[in-house]
C-alpha cells in the first residue's frame, strides 16, 4: 500500500512501506491528545535554535542548557539540552536525542536543526549532541588525561555504541527515560547499529534520516563509483605498506580526509556497518526516510527502496518513506523529515 502527498520545498513524499501497528508505544494511557494535528509553521526566517541560550526564553526556540557526558572509555562529549516553552505530556517519548552525520556537530544547520526547531515549537524536549566523530578532525577530551584524535578522519563507527549509551544514560539521570533516537546520514547508521548491537531499554522509537549503506559490493559494481574503486585501491596499498594511519583524501561516497585503515574498516568487503544487516535486530518501531535523488545518484542508496520493502515483510514495525526531489541533506525541503516524523508519531500514540 502506498501514499503520495505534496510537501513543501518542491519535494513529494511517497510511503513505500506503511507502518504496522506500533507495539508497546503509548499503550495504557487512555485518551490522548495529539499535539501535531496543527503544526506550527517552520518559518524560513526563524533564527537558529542555537541562538536561544539559557537566558533567552524565545517563543519559537525555548531554551537550552549546555551539558556533557562521559563515555565508558572515558571520553567527554558535549551536548545541548533544549526545553520547550511548555512540555506536551501526551507525547509518546520524553525527549528526542539527535545524532549528527559525518563531519557535522551538535550546532550544525540543516535538516536536524529544522527537525529540532519543529519539535521544540510543538512541546518536545530534545538533546543535540556531539559524537566522537564530530567535525572533520577534532581533539576529544580524555577524562583526566589529555585528548584523543577524533572527528570523521579518525572515528571508528563501532565506538558509537559508547557515545550513544553515554547520552542515553545522561538522559536517564535527568528522569528522561522514554527516548526517540533520531539520526541523520552517518548518525542514522550509528543509531541503527547501536540499537541492534546494544539495545538500550530507554529507546522507544528510532528515526533514521537518509542512512547510507556501507556495502562494498555495491560500490565495486556501481557504474558511478569509479572514484570509490580508485580510493579503495589506494587505501589497500597504504595498509599493505604499513601506512594505514596516514590520512588520504577520498572523493566517494563523499569528499573527506580519513585514515587509510579507517576507510577499509568502513567500506571493506566485510560490510560490518551496512545498516540493512542490522535493521532487523532493532526491536523498537523504526522510521527510515530517504530522498529519491540519493537513490538515483549514489551507490550508497542504490536499490534501497526495494531492499527495505523486502525486509519489511518480516520486520513488522518498519516504515520507509521515499521523498521525491530530495537529496541526502534535503536541500530546499529541510522540513520534510520533521513533517513525516510527526505524522508517524501520531500513529504511535
Amino acid at each position: 500500500m502506498a501514499r503520495i502527498s505534496d510537501s513543501s520545498g518542491g519535494c513529494r513524499v511517497r510511503s513505500v512501506t506503511l507502518l504496522n501497528p506500533l507495539p508497546g508505544v503509548g499503550e495504557g494511557k487512555g485518551e490522548r491528545a495529539y499535539p501535531f494535528d496543527e503544526l506550527s509553521p517552520l518559518d524560513e526566517g526563524r533564527r537558529s535554535i542555537d541562538d536561544a541560550g539559557m537566558a533567552d526564553n524565545h517563543a519559537d526556540s525555548g531554551r537550552y542548557e549546555p551539558c556533557c557526558a562521559l563515555t565508558r572509555d572515558r571520553l567527554w562529549l558535549d551536548g545541548k539540552l533544549f526545553h520547550p516553552e511548555v512540555v506536551v505530556p501526551s507525547l509518546p517519548v520524553d525527549v528526542f536525542l539527535l545524532i549528527h552525520g559525518t563531519g557535522s556537530n551538535l550546532s550544525a544547520e540543516g535538516v536536524l536543526e529544522t527537525f529540532a526547531t519543529g519539535m521544540l515549537t510543538n512541546g518536545a524536549r530534545l538533546l543535540r549532541v556531539n559524537t566522537r566523530g564530530h567535525d572533520r578532525v577534532a581533539s576529544i577530551p580524555v577524562d583526566g588525561n589529555g585528548t584523543r584524535k577524533g572527528g570523521a578522519a579518525y572515528e571508528v563507527i563501532d565506538e558509537c555504541r559508547h557515545d550513544i549509551a553515554a547520552w542515553l544514560d545522561f538522559l536517564a539521570a535527568r528522569g528522561l527515560s522514554r527516548v526517540a533516537l533520531v539520526g541523520h546520514s552517518m548518525g542514522a547508521v550509528k543509531s541503527i547499529y547501536s540499537q541492534a548491537l546494544e539495545p538500550h531499554p530507554n529507546v522507544k522509537l528510532l528515526i533514521a534520516i537518509s542512512p547510507p549503506r556501507f556495502c562494498h559490493a555495491n560500490f565495486m559494481a556501481h557504474p558511478k563509483a569509479q572514484a570509490f574503486r580508485d580510493d579503495f585501491a589506494c587505501a589497500l596499498q597504504l595498509v599493505a605498506e604499513g601506512r594505514g594511519e596516514e590520512l588520504i583524501s577520498v572523493k566517494q561516497p563523499l569528499p573527506l580526509e580519513l585514515t587509510a585503515a579507517g576507510f577499509l574498516a568502513k567500506y571493506g568487503p566485510h560490510d560490518d556497518y551496512d545498516f540493512l544487516r542490522h535493521l532487523p535486530k532493532v526491536n523498537v518501531p523504526t522510521l527510515v526516510i530517504a530522498g529519491d535523488k540519493s537513490v538515483a545518484t549514489s551507490p550508497a542508496f542504490d536499490g534501497l527502496p526495494e531492499t527495505l520493502s523486502e525486509i519489511a515483510r518480516t520486520y513488522k514495525s518498519l516504515t520507509f518513506e521515499l521523498v521525491r526531489g530530495a537529496d541526502t541533506n534535503y536541500r530546499g525541503c529541510f522540513d520534510v523529515p520533521f513533517t513525516i516524523a510527526t505524522a508517524w508519531l501520531k500513529r504511535a500514540m
